[in-house]
């Protein structure tokens, strides 16, 4: 070993001898992230399996419980995403830079991330608007998204490595649908257990029949159902692989969706079931599917249908109650908007406001499409939608022509795009916490298949280009007879 190794492993034995005299928990956690920047260092795709694999079961965790001002899913994405710059710079050092390979879904991504930011915060400053810390905190929103992206386009490229994330995400959602399940019914170990994960309602809110498990609040614990139950139906459909114990599984998924006693879950399920089965061709079968899991559910959630379902019809109290979202859009969001040129760059970056009453703190945007108008204006609801339709082209691309794999990713996609498209109606789930953590990594596995697809097809042709960006040495992504589907 070279003289300058040995004096770097003495210097690491030092600082670690010196991290556990001052702090055991904090030398364990620093050496734990040593190991996994070089396990990523050296296999790029263990970052996508880690982040898979653990944001299910810490997401919910409170804003600086375990780390000062950030989330630990955060530090996870900020540690898994140093370590892919350090291989994928070291891979280029001896390989080269890769060509580029940008794609309208690429820009989408990126115009996202700069209408809910700069340009927003710019319009702030240039209409003297106090820029607060909440401000900024928001507009960092879409640029965590992006790099999650970003980190899934260059790490899970090849057929074997989606394979192994997609049974990644299902198996680490399975804990987190059991304990929703149970919470929903009222178990009371269950309930003490995920008092770290209670929203900013507190402890109580964990009690009132609604799953939110280890995801910290029912509405995105739907949405992370129904994006699994899709996933799961995807590979019931393309994979075929452990039929059985995936039928079980997906069953689970979907009364966890009803569990979270969220009508917009509800919806959610039905839209993403329906368009599945319109894309498998299979329709009526996805009719009677959903029409049996909501009998189950019915029977086996009954505190939870009782709970949510007004006696007397109608709408819910959530939607015309005296805090009620259509109220709050009418009085305090819906006529800011309109006040000037708002509607062209937005009114702040900020997703809520404080509110006027003492019996409540904010006032929440409950309406996805007016946070796009709110936060971005135009611009942003312009790159919204450029992002909804060319994910949707690229997911039934995929399902059309992809290998299998891809083709469950592509499919669950092309349900969880569609229950986006109608759930933003009612609220911003295109950013809600856990959900969005899945729904990015969804779409840039769907995008990879398509750089595959061409490196494939440019080496059938005998072009000696380079494989297009990231390419960090990573596997294909299709096969030949992939690439003659697509000829």
């Amino acid at each position: 070993m070279p003289v300058h190794w040995w004096l770097v492993v003495l210097a690491a034995a030092a600082c670690g001898g010196a991290a556990v005299a001052i702090s055991p928990l904090m030398a364990g956690a620093a050496t734990g992230a040593a190991a996994v920047v070089v396990l990523v260092i050296h296999r790029p795709e263990w970052a996508g399996y880690i982040y898979l694999g653990l944001t299910p079961l810490i997401v919910g965790l409170q804003r600086g419980m375990l780390i000062p001002v950030i989330r630990l899913n955060e530090a996870l994405l900020g540690l898994l995403c140093l370590a892919v710059v350090l291989g994928s710079v070291r891979r280029w050092a001896l390989a080269g830079f890769p060509r580029l390979d940008v794609r309208v879904v690429d820009l989408a991504v990126l115009g996202l991330a700069l209408f809910s930011s700069v340009t927003s915060l710019l319009w702030m400053y240039a209409r003297a608007v106090d820029i607060t810390a909440d401000d900024i905190l928001f507009a960092l929103t879409l640029w965590k998204y992006g790099a999650l992206y970003l980190l899934f386009r260059i790490t899970i490229r090849s057929e074997a490595q989606v394979r192994r994330a997609i049974l990644v995400a299902l198996l680490a959602c399975v804990p987190v649908a059991v304990l929703g399940v149970l919470q929903a019914v009222g178990v009371g170990p269950v309930l003490a257990f995920l008092v770290p994960f209670a929203t900013d309602e507190g402890p109580a809110a964990l009690a009132n029949n609604r799953a939110s498990s280890t995801i910290g609040a029912p509405i995105p614990f739907g949405d992370v159902m129904v994006m699994v139950f899709a996933l799961a139906l995807g590979w019931l459909t393309h994979v075929r692989a452990h039929r059985l114990p995936m039928a079980a599984i997906a069953a689970l998924f979907g009364i966890s969706a009803v569990a979270s006693g969220q009508v917009s879950s509800w919806l959610g399920l039905l839209v993403a079931g329906l368009v599945i089965g319109w894309a498998m061709g299979r329709l009526r079968h996805a009719v009677a599917g959903i029409a049996v899991l909501g009998a189950a559910s019915a029977i086996a959630l009954q505190p939870v249908i009782s709970a949510r379902v007004p006696t007397g019809g109608g709408v819910p109290t959530a939607w015309t109650g005296e805090d009620g979202r259509i109220g709050n859009l009418s009085e305090f969001i819906w006529p800011r908007i309109g006040e000037g040129v708002n509607w062209l760059f937005g009114v702040r970056t900020s997703a809520r406001i404080p509110a006027p009453e003492v019996w409540r703190e904010w006032v929440w945007i409950e309406s996805g499409y007016t946070w796009l108008m709110w936060n971005g204006g135009l611009p942003l609801t312009a790159a919204f939608v450029v992002f909804a339709v060319s994910a949707l082209k690229v997911a039934q691309r995929v399902v059309r022509d992809g290998t299998p794999a891809f083709r469950a990713v592509g499919l669950a996609a092309l349900g969880v795009l569609a229950m986006e498209v109608v759930l933003m109606v009612v609220d911003p789930h295109l950013t809600m916490r856990g959900a969005a953590d899945l729904l990015f990594p969804m779409i840039a596995l769907c995008v990879n298949w398509h750089l595959g697809f061409s490196r494939t097809a440019t080496s059938a042709a005998g072009s000696g280009a380079p494989p297009p960006f990231p390419g960090p040495g990573v596997g294909g992504s299709v096969n030949a007879a992939g690439a003659q589907s697509r000829a």
